[in-house]
């Protein structure tokens, strides 16, 4: 499948806090770089919002340039906010170049597509603007037969327009990250995986330094706000707006097994580059409405580089050149259904495991202790004992709703109440 478009890498701020570690001036002024290993105190700063929503936009006229730094995000943030002048910044994350600006934005500005760099610009109201409000925040599903829009549930009546969120486990987050070619899951599916997998005491990781830590180090959930649009060719044969979930192994399309890419190319060649979907077991966990979705990005038939498995072990490639270009995959900036652009992914923050459980993993699994133990149902030398209640519909309720809390006080500018589409794909 031949196609014009490309996919754009994604990335965001990544802020856990509005308070940072203010650098080291004078080593600043003698090199050019904040060292961000100096530190002084603490100051807070106003918040910086990305140019429309940050897919690589720099403003067209973003005034004169009032400074010039090698740093970080946050720190270039910090740069503008005590720089006399300065009212939004250029970013490039690849090459840490900060760029001050004085134009006072206020994010709907003309703009230009930049690869590798985004203009935030500084909220002059007030330090505190988007603080959480304290609503409360229930998790939603819509109904078989309607879909997510706008922040209600709406009916369709054919391939629609979807946005809603969608998570991973992780253990770091990097906002250069592309994420295409990637499986993710709804609220109920991440505590799923979670529970099943990351926190069991079965999946427990013995590190070469002798600590123990979750499985794979994971540490914590990253939110998407995701937007998917599938093709008419799915729903005349399906009658579903999702189509069939792909699992993806280090970039590589496999439905699990090696053997079967071809399987997975010939989907997409049918009915183009569809978002899959499936819902997790049941009589498993209490998560109620859960389920898995895939991302077929830029050649989804080849692994993201030489030290995955596929590639050692089985004599497999990594993604070439000319067969991103002719398997562009369904990455876009608004999805309209047509073959090669059916989804868009915007990170939208993340809350720490520990977070999540208001107390410490690592110092429970390094003192002898466990998350949850499936025999006990629960922790052991926990004080919170979170995990407790794998298959009971209200504990899982409960979790649920306070990781949506969590991710609603954290990053208040999102609507954090977006409903879930329910996973219709029957086949």
């Amino acid at each position: 499948m031949k196609s014009r478009k490309v996919s754009m890498e994604l990335w965001q701020h990544d802020a856990d806090t509005e308070a940072f570690k203010v650098p080291d001036i004078k080593a600043t002024a003698a090199t050019g770089r904040f060292l961000e290993t100096d530190v002084s105190s603490e100051v807070s700063i106003p918040r910086f919002y990305p140019l429309n929503h940050g897919w690589h936009k720099v403003a067209v006229d973003g005034g004169d340039t009032v400074g010039f730094s090698r740093s970080s995000l946050r720190y270039c943030e910090y740069f503008c906010a005590t720089t006399k002048g300065c009212h939004s910044i250029i970013s490039c994350p690849k090459t840490r170049a900060c760029h001050l600006k004085s134009a006072a934005l206020t994010g709907s500005e003309p703009f230009k597509h930049d690869p590798y760099c985004q203009t935030w610009y500084m909220n002059m109201g007030s330090v505190t603007v988007g603080t959480w409000s304290g609503k409360k925040v229930e998790y939603q599903q819509c109904e078989k037969g309607t879909v997510p829009q706008g922040g209600k549930c709406v009916k369709a009546d054919g391939p629609a327009t979807m946005t809603f969120y969608q998570y991973s486990a992780q253990k770091k987050y990097d906002p250069d990250r592309i994420w295409e070619n990637v499986d993710m899951a709804s609220l109920g599916g991440v505590l799923f995986y979670l529970h099943n997998e990351v926190v069991d005491s079965k999946g427990e990781q013995l590190n070469k330094d002798g600590t123990k830590s979750t499985k794979f180090d994971i540490d914590r959930i990253v939110r998407f706000k995701v937007t998917v649009h599938n093709t008419q060719a799915l729903w005349k044969q399906f009658r579903s707006q999702f189509g069939q979930f792909i699992q993806f192994d280090y970039g590589q399309a496999t439905f699990g097994m090696p053997d079967h890419v071809k399987k997975c190319n010939d989907i997409w060649s049918k009915f183009g580059f569809e978002v899959g979907c499936q819902i997790v077991p049941d009589g498993i966990s209490g998560y109620e409405g859960g389920f898995w979705s895939s991302f077929p990005g830029r050649c989804p038939s080849m692994p993201f580089s030489d030290d995955a498995p596929q590639v050692i072990h089985q004599g497999e490639h990594k993604k070439t050149i000319s067969c991103m270009r002719d398997w562009a995959g369904g990455s876009c900036p608004e999805p309209d259904g047509t073959p090669d652009c059916t989804w868009h992914i915007e990170p939208a923050g993340y809350v720490m495991l520990n977070e999540l459980m208001g107390e410490d993993a690592s110092e429970i699994l390094n003192s002898g202790g466990h998350l949850y133990d499936e025999v006990l149902d629960g922790g052991l030398g926990t004080s919170k004992n979170f995990w407790k209640g794998k298959k009971s519909t209200k504990a899982c309720k409960q979790r649920m709703d306070k990781l949506l809390q969590l991710f609603a006080k954290k990053f208040p500018d999102f609507d954090a109440s977006l409903p879930d589409p329910t996973c219709d794909f029957w086949r």
